[in-house]
């Protein structure tokens, strides 16, 4: 009773928490632990302590143990459990027991012998504390626990039922078109249904709620774009049962709604100005009874396609006599005996009476009326207003956000041509269509990234300028018709360069000529903001821009991702765009010169210190000029004795002075040895700004980015311009772009204090940050505050580099080899290398060199240089260039190679990335069946970590292992798959790779390992294509085992042709004769009637079964198959075989020749075939045939509790027929 009542408490427990897995996640980080209630108490013959964990519904995540006689119980988020007071309630179990400060575990020391029974319940953790003398199975959860636990698991369950009804329904969507027409007098609205629907019409003052009892899609954007007379707001949403649709209609509008058909109609009366026309006035006095007050008519009797009453249903129910006002009516009184069309004009609803009304019968009786029909009226067609549909003109902007991220679209329906540029801390994105664009789902996406957006037209065209808060990169590309437009910190899209050429105008004049095929309009901007005009120029894709801006004595270009964008400084400057080109320039020609094309906006600093205030001196005060070794000397001496003459108070003072002249002199070691001296000192100096700049300034001059940043960044240096010119160089030094880029401005207050070779490697690290973050514009502008007859030969490699970068990014190719090979052939060192990268890119890009030529130069620069980011630069590019050379061993080995190098490193990553991406291809794209099944296999075991998690990573595993069992390399396939059955799979995908095992384990002759790893995956449900498949392993190999009876039975309530063909294998195997002839036999169904020859799978079939009849000693079914099939084998060449196998049993049943026609088709192997029929029907990667739930639990479901059978069951015993021997002689044997 005991173990029954246990079982079942537990079975609860773990429904309870396997349904009620609600997501509630605590932050481990939060400062407040996980609150919990303490009860201990003294239960018969044991004790108890339980916490609970009130407002959860699952226990925090715990592990415990106990050694040496103390429980620990470890969670992995702090709580706050108070069991200090647990010894005094169980003085005979534990003698203490604490709470870990930070909360993180719980410690009670047991007494001798007591024994530890921990259970979780919900919100509840049992620690149940056990004498030495207990006996039997360990307490139960207390009967009120169970039942809670059984009540919210039932809760759980008709909550998830509810949501499955739910997702069905939503599923089974109908197509709902909306449609909104106007006529004079009223404004129509449709809601046409393809499927049978039911609505409730309600309305509140000025909204309309309509209830539709199915989910569909609705477009409203054409009557938001331009809503109809009467209708100032719709809008829809999906309830719990269907789709609503609001409605703000204006106050004195009259609504009448009703059912047509398949379509609901709501119409909207009383917005129109005009005066009732005669006709309507004719149609409004016939249809008003006698006696009835003038504003007033009797809603004549209806049917399903007139209009409902505004005071209920539809149904059956409504069969009073509505009363409601008349609005104006079109209509036209014609001649007699037509009759009025209802449904041009349908009655109206009082609304006002009665808010909510119902239309769910299609089949509604007629309503009554003691009135004689109205008389009829004829309608002239041509006097009747015209009905137009409403047609809006608009493109939906899309935009969503993907981490720091925001992807626009702009859908138009045909080719428009654009441009994208920046100027200052605003966006602008102009358009050539006059078509209005809702901007709102910008708005939304962008959210306080956007300052202001606003929409301007003129003319054709219309520009969107956005206020961005911080700067962010831009960058647009097309799709189609559409533009692509992202803001973030990346560079999804890189525009190609358009480069600014001089020329000479017509009449003689100088001109600026920009190359820029497919040009749009030229746009004349006012900038809000400076007050002067913009000068624009669209283009059609693909995206083409100015990447840095130019400054000329007449104008000056904006930077821009597509397009071009420039301020003129004349007023007669003019702006075309002609024949493949922009052209800019004046009356008179403009103003060039040759510095024009080389320098850039203006000097660094003045850019830089714009807007900016003058910080204080700089801390450090580094000498600009170095001294000579008899001036360092005689210095030396000063400072050092110095520092031994001062006083205890003031010698910390004299050793700053000696570490900032060993700093001044490039001697960083030193003076970080003097500076942990003062340190060491008076560890207060750690909180002194200065200090701190110090150890940053020498931290990073000896290349330690990690350290310098914890002395860099701390709060008291935010604004001090010292800390931002060692935090630029730093920060490029650990690959952090963007800090250094926000940095660097800050430090122009001290810039010029500082020796050349600093201002040097300050400004190379600018311009490094500049070009990783593709912003070439301001790194052009570093590269101009650069002297090369300043540079030292430490920094000229270097900025020759940093050149290339900017050269190749603009367009100019050849500019940028040039610069790389020369740096190239220098002295090889770290920028020697990177050039030498930087040119097989290019020639590798560009086309010069192959991917086996760029291999085999990779393969020596990687031998050649080694220990930083190069290197992993190089082995990521000698990893691509040999995958694709089809070198897949070199690529996954220079991914090693690289991750061993530097784990932790962006390239790294990225490179491994990559290499995953072509190991997945060459596996699932069957790019390795070119490759020899031990090649393929060798290279999937070396490399095997990197399959993919998941649904892919199974699929790959079972295409090489079906790989494998073709060429009969069964040992090695069992391995792939039984790794994948004990290491990464549960649930379904279990299962069903278990059923592919077993049959591996079949092929290899080793059915009792099949029998045993199908138990050991065994589950209580499964989906039915899967459980069929593994039913027909498991038969196979059971009848392997001679378990005849079990096999059949296992398969008995199958069908299919897999399943008659294994029953007529296992039969046969099993010398069961007679039963395997007849299965053979009707295998064949009327095929001897077919006229159509027999296949050699079939005239097997027909053999075996006469062989099956002739072991049976069965004439009459022997007679019967020569009768039916003699014809159709009669002329093939197994007719002679036929006549053999068939002949009287008396007569040949115990001939030689009969003999060894039976051991022939005796030896061919059944597997072969069960093989074929396993691969057709199930090895399908795809799961087609598995139903939606299974394929999510393909990957990530949890391994579902065993069935009832243990699995023992599926092994017991053998079948007692199997051990009977056949009557006579097995042809199989023979």
């Amino acid at each position: 009773m005991i173990r029954a009542s246990m079982a079942r408490a537990m079975t609860v427990v773990f429904l309870s928490l396997l349904v009620l897995a609600l997501p509630i996640a605590a932050d481990k980080a939060a400062a407040e632990p996980a609150p919990a209630n303490v009860a201990v108490s003294v239960e018969p013959g044991f004790g108890r302590i339980v916490l609970t964990f009130k407002g959860r519904a699952l226990l925090p995540k715990y592990t415990s143990k106990t050694a040496n006689g103390v429980l620990v119980v470890a969670f992995e988020e702090p709580v706050a459990a108070q069991v200090d007071q647990a010894p005094i309630t169980l003085p005979d179990y534990i003698s203490i027991a604490r709470s870990d400060p930070d909360g993180s575990a719980l410690r009670l020391a047991l007494k001798r012998g007591v024994r530890v029974n921990l259970m979780d319940a919900g919100e509840k953790l049992f620690i149940d504390l056990l004498p030495a003398r207990w006996a039997g199975n360990p307490p139960p959860l207390p009967a009120d626990v169970i039942a809670e636990l059984a009540q919210r698991a039932k809760e759980a369950l008709e909550r998830a039922e509810a949501a499955e009804h739910l997702r069905q329904a939503k599923e089974d969507k109908a197509t709902l078109v909306f449609h909104a027409a106007e006529a004079p007098t009223f404004t129509r609205l449709t809601f046409e249904w393809d499927k049978p629907f039911g609505a409730k019409f309600a309305r509140d003052g000025k909204t309309i709620t309509i209830d539709f009892d199915r989910f569909a899609d609705i477009d409203l954007s054409l009557v938001r774009a331009q809503p109809p007379r009467g209708l100032v707001e719709v809008a829809a949403r999906e309830t719990g049962k269907g789709l609503s649709v609001d409605l703000t209609v204006g106050p004195e509008t009259g609504i009448r709604a009703f059912r047509e058909e398949g379509s609901y109609v709501v119409d909207l009366t009383g917005v129109s100005d005009l005066p009732l026309n005669p006709a309507a006035e004719a149609v409004k006095q016939a249809l008003r009874p006698q006696g009835a007050p003038a504003d007033e008519i009797i809603i004549p009797p209806t049917n399903s396609g007139t209009p409902q009453t505004a005071g209920g249903d539809t149904g059956a129910n409504s069969q009073n006599t509505k009363t409601t006002k008349l609005p104006p009516m079109p209509a036209a009184l014609g001649g007699p005996g037509e009759q009025a069309d209802a449904g041009a004009e349908p009655a109206p609803e009082n609304v006002a009476q009665a808010p909510e009304a119902e239309a769910e019968s299609e089949n509604a009786p007629a309503q009554k009326s003691a009135l004689p029909p109205p008389p009829y009226l004829s309608t002239n067609p041509e006097a009747l207003p015209v009905v137009r549909e409403r047609k809006g003109n608009f493109i939906r902007v899309e935009a969503r956000r993907i981490g720091n991220t925001v992807r626009m679209t702009f859908p138009f329906p045909e080719p428009v041509a654009a441009a994208t540029f920046r100027r200052g801390k605003h966006l602008w994105m102009v358009f050539d269509t006059p078509v209005p664009m809702d901007t709102r789902a910008i708005r939304t996406a962008l959210g306080p990234q956007a300052l202001d957006l606003s929409v301007s037209r003129s003319g054709g065209a219309q520009a969107l300028r956005i206020e961005l808060k911080d700067p962010l990169l831009t960058t647009i590309g097309i799709d189609g018709n559409a533009w692509l437009v992202t803001i973030g910190d990346i560079v999804l899209e890189p525009s190609r360069p358009l480069q600014i050429a001089r020329s000479v105008s017509s009449t003689g004049g100088a001109i600026l000529k920009i190359p820029f095929p497919q040009a749009g309009q030229v746009h004349k901007l006012d900038d809000p903001v400076v007050g002067d005009r913009i000068h624009v120029v669209t283009g059609y894709g693909p995206a083409r821009g100015l990447f840095k801006p130019h400054r000329f004595v007449d104008l000056a270009t904006l930077p821009s991702a597509h397009g071009v964008a420039l301020v003129g400084f004349a007023d007669d400057l003019v702006v075309s765009a002609e024949d493949d080109a922009i052209e800019v320039g004046r009356g008179r020609g403009l103003t060039l010169s040759s510095n024009d094309f080389e320098n850039s906006l203006g000097s660094l600093v003045a850019l830089q210190m714009e807007g900016r205030e003058v910080e204080p001196e700089s801390m450090l005060e580094i000498s600009v000029h170095r001294l000579n070794p008899i001036e360092y000397r005689h210095r030396l001496n000063q400072l050092q004795e110095a520092i031994v003459d001062a006083s205890e108070k003031e010698r910390n003072q004299r050793r700053l002075d000696l570490a900032r002249f060993f700093l001044a002199e490039r001697m960083p070691y030193e003076s970080l040895a003097v500076l942990k001296a003062v340190l060491n000192a008076d560890p207060k100096r750690e909180l002194d700004p200065s200090f701190s700049v110090l150890l940053g300034a020498a931290e990073t001059l000896v290349d330690r980015p990690k350290d310098a940043h914890a002395h860099l960044f701390k709060q008291a240096l935010d604004k001090n311009p010292d800390a931002a010119f060692w935090r630029t160089i730093a920060a490029v030094k650990s690959g952090d772009w963007k800090t250094a880029r926000e940095t660097a401005p800050l430090s122009q207050s001290v810039f010029g204090g500082y020796p050349i070779d600093l201002q040097n490697e300050f400004t190379l690290a600018a311009t490094k940050s500049a070009i990783e973050l593709n912003d070439f514009g301001a790194a052009d502008e570093y590269l101009a505050e650069l002297l090369p007859e300043h540079l030292d030969p430490t920094h000229l490699g270097r900025y020759d580099v940093l050149r290339g970068r900017v050269a190749d990014a603009s367009g100019r190719v050849d500019e940028a080899l040039a610069l790389y090979d020369r740096v190239g052939k220098g002295t090889f060192n770290a920028d020697a290398a990177e050039a030498q990268y930087r040119a097989l890119r290019i020639r590798h890009r560009e086309g010069k060199l192959d991917a086996k030529e760029a291999s085999d130069a990779l393969e020596k620069l990687a031998i050649r240089w080694r220990g930083d980011e190069v290197e992993l630069q190089v082995l990521r590019f000698l990893a691509q260039a040999s995958a694709e050379n089809g070198n897949y061993r070199r690529a996954f080995e220079a991914m090693k190679t690289a991750i061993i190098a530097a784990p932790d490193a962006e390239t790294s990553r990225l490179v491994q990335d990559e290499m995953s991406a072509v190991f997945a291809s060459l596996f699932l794209d069957h790019k390795a069946d070119d490759m020899s099944p031990i090649n393929a296999l060798t290279l999937y075991y070396d490399f095997r970590e990197l399959t993919p998690i998941g649904r892919r990573g199974d699929e790959m595993v079972r295409d090489l292992a079906e790989r494998l069992i073709d060429v009969d390399l069964l040992d090695q396939a069992a391995e792939l798959l039984q790794h994948q059955v004990d290491n990464r799979l549960k649930g379904v995908a279990r299962a069903q790779i278990a059923a592919d095992l077993g049959l591996v384990y079949l092929l290899d002759r080793k059915p009792e390992r099949a029998l045993g790893v199908l138990s050991r995956t065994r589950q209580a449900r499964l989906p039915g294509p899967l459980d069929r498949q593994r039913r027909v392993v498991e038969a196979r190999a059971l009848a392997a085992t001679k378990r005849v009876n079990r096999a059949l039975d296992l398969i008995a309530s199958l069908q299919g042709p897999d399943i008659e063909r294994l029953r007529a294998d296992i039969m046969w195997d099993a010398g069961h004769w007679r039963e395997a002839g007849e299965q053979l036999e009707a295998m064949q169904g009327q095929r001897w009637a077919d006229p159509a020859p027999f296949s050699e799978q079939e005239r097997i079939d027909v053999l075996r079964a006469a062989i099956a009849y002739s072991q049976a000693d069965d004439q009459l079914s022997l007679d019967r198959l020569r009768s039916k099939f003699s014809t159709k084998l009669a002329d093939s060449e197994h007719a002679h075989a036929f006549d053999v196998v068939t002949r009287p049993i008396e007569d040949g049943g115990s001939t030689v020749e009969f003999a060894e026609i039976a051991s022939k088709i005796a030896s061919i192997d059944t597997l072969e075939g069960f093989l074929e029929e396993y691969r057709k029907h199930y090895m399908k990667h795809e799961h087609d045939e598995l139903p939606g739930a299974a394929k999510d639990a393909v990957s990530k479901a949890d391994e579902a509790p065993a069935g009832d059978a243990p699995a023992e069951q599926a092994a017991e015993g053998v079948d007692a027929a199997a051990a009977d021997a056949p009557a006579k002689p097995d042809p199989a044997a023979s």
